[in-house]
């Protein structure tokens, strides 16, 4: 490699002080953005500078294992540069449909409590001068606690300083409120600080959108979660109007029939469905074989997911599918839910927000965190067929 030369009227620029850092070779006493000549004459650092870094690179280039085989940086290869990436892709990424359609509540305490007609009083007809009857309706409490979820995070002091800004690719919805359109956008991160920020507040999205399905107050349906610390998801609390194969039956149209007639008998209506992506492409096959009593066209609902459109007892309502249902034969399931007039909603004490901790070392410690509990208002207005092969 021949030596580096420095032009006259040259300046150490920050992307070159940058690619020789990435090389192991350290700038030694020459400052960033330093003056290499001075337009004056009255100094020329040229040549010190160039022959500090040649003696770096021979260095260097002594240190590289130019024979072992399998890696770019050997043979006629040693010495190309490697420029990085300004980019980040999240390869664990999640669509949140739920999170999005459902609607959150603020609420002032931390529990909430649910009144609830349970058994109606009735009324009579009677006869002329017969005894009147009194009859009384029963009405019932019902508990949902409030529960902490938190994404904690930290940032190292170097880090912090010399970590550049970075598009993040993919990393949010695009829409209304978390989950939007369902398709994603590219963000931006100027700092490691506001990466962790956005890292952290898209991992507690995540585990709500999880939450909202598999929680478990008693013994926690997400791996890693202490028991006792969720709140019941739909799997939990939607047990009134099943149809269970068994983990042993397929899914068939009478099936989600089943599920809907029971749900508009105990006078709800069902407006979404959410199943896993197995199920999604299970009941597309039964509706292209059987295009009559279902439409197969998919179409967009709410803020703007893509459905199959179903024709059930009380209108057309979509099926989403969900990455956070399972898709394991005879564990497969298909939730049919009423989350219209508020039956199904978040109640949030605190919504996300981003709080500094106590640090005993040299980095920040933050944690997002959010309070909040699913209530669904009315058991017997949802439903699902369980089990599915």
């Amino acid at each position: 490699m021949a030596d580096i030369e420095v032009k006259a009227g040259g300046k150490v620029t920050p992307s070159a002080f940058r690619q020789f850092e990435q090389l192991g070779i350290q700038s030694g006493d020459v400052l960033f953005k330093s003056i290499i000549d001075d337009p004056t004459g009255a100094y020329d650092r040229r040549p010190a500078v160039a022959s500090f870094i040649n003696q770096k690179v021979e260095e260097l280039k002594s240190q590289l294992d130019t024979t072992a085989g399998g890696s770019i940086y050997t043979g006629n290869y040693a010495m190309l540069p490697v420029w990085p990436s300004m980019n980040i892709v999240d390869r664990t990424r999640k669509r949140l449909p739920a999170i999005s359609l459902v609607g959150q509540a603020a609420h002032s305490y931390v529990t909430y409590k649910s009144n609830q007609k349970t058994v109606a009083g009735g009324a009579n007809t009677y006869v002329e001068g017969g005894a009147l009857q009194a009859t009384t309706p029963t009405y019932d409490e019902y508990y949902w606690d409030m529960k902490r979820l938190a994404a904690v995070r930290q940032v190292e002091g170097m880090t912090k300083i010399a970590m550049p800004g970075y598009d993040l690719l993919g990393y949010q919805m695009m829409g209304s409120g978390v989950g939007g359109t369902g398709n994603f956008d590219t963000g931006r991160a100027a700092n490691a600080m506001e990466l962790m920020r956005v890292d952290g507040m898209m991992e507690l999205n995540k585990l709500r959108e999880n939450l909202f399905f598999n929680g478990n107050k008693t013994t926690s349906g997400i791996t890693g979660d202490p028991d006792g610390s969720e709140y019941d998801g739909i799997v939990a609390q939607c047990t009134e109007n099943t149809v269970d194969n068994g983990g042993t039956g397929a899914l068939t149209i009478d099936d989600i029939e089943k599920v809907d007639q029971y749900i508009f008998d105990d006078g709800g209506v069902t407006d979404v469905a959410f199943c896993s992506s197995s199920v999604y492409r299970d009941i597309k096959n039964l509706l292209y074989k059987d295009s009559v009593r279902a439409k197969a066209e998919e179409q967009k609902f709410f803020y703007g997911y893509t459905g199959v459109e179903w024709a059930g007892q009380s209108g057309t309502f979509p099926i989403i599918p969900s990455m956070y249902l399972s898709n394991a034969s005879g564990s497969k399931a298909i939730y049919l839910l009423q989350i219209g007039e508020r039956n199904i909603e978040h109640k949030v004490l605190l919504g996300p927000t981003s709080e500094i901790k106590a640090s005993d070392g040299d980095y920040d410690k933050f944690l997002v965190k959010t309070y909040e509990t699913l209530v669904v208002e009315n058991k017997n207005w949802c439903g699902g067929v369980t089990g599915i092969l």
